[in-house]
């Protein structure tokens, strides 16, 4: 068992996204790398059979991460590391909410360019079905691909349909 803690500036100097590093500091203040010696490993947050080999564990209260991998499996690569990291950080909504919101920034300033009396046009998104126990049962890739659904096929569809033309963002 291999134990890194605290200075983690490391780490997050690898990490590109101010949201997950921002994330990383305040849920993680250890982390733990071992083998699971008799390969028990199955990961449930695994997008398949060529992800279930590894986990990762966050035990909130003392803000530990423990990354476990089966012991036959050594030599794999680590697929859907973020797909993992972005569901142990309950992060998955927060990321597509961001970027939600530039894809409908981007959406607004095109109509507002190929069509300049839209300039009073608001286009937003209503929230509040992230909290809905329905919505939050399910799996986080589903949950980001609801949330890209909103604003990459409705949000044009439906703009399109009431006459600001062809829309490509």
């Amino acid at each position: 068992m291999v134990t890194y803690s605290k200075n983690h500036r490391r780490i997050l100097s690898l990490c590109k996204d101010e949201l997950i590093k921002a994330a990383i500091q305040a849920q993680i203040s250890k982390i733990i790398f071992t083998y699971s010696p008799d390969n028990k490993v199955d990961d449930p947050v695994s997008l398949g059979a060529h992800d279930r080999y590894y986990c990762l564990v966050l035990n909130e209260e003392t803000k530990t991460l423990t990354f476990t991998i089966n012991l036959e499996k050594y030599d794999n690569g680590l697929y859907n590391m973020t797909h993992k990291m972005k569901e142990m950080l309950h992060l998955v909504d927060e990321l597509a909410k961001r970027n939600a919101h530039q894809k409908l920034k981007e959406l607004r300033e095109h109509l507002i360019k190929e069509a300049p009396a839209a300039k009073d046009l608001l286009v937003d998104v209503d929230w509040s079905f992230l909290s809905h126990p329905a919505f939050s049962a399910l799996p986080g890739t589903e949950r980001e691909r609801l949330i890209i659904e909103l604003y990459n096929s409705y949000a044009t569809r439906i703009l399109r349909s009431v006459g600001y033309g062809p829309i490509r963002t």
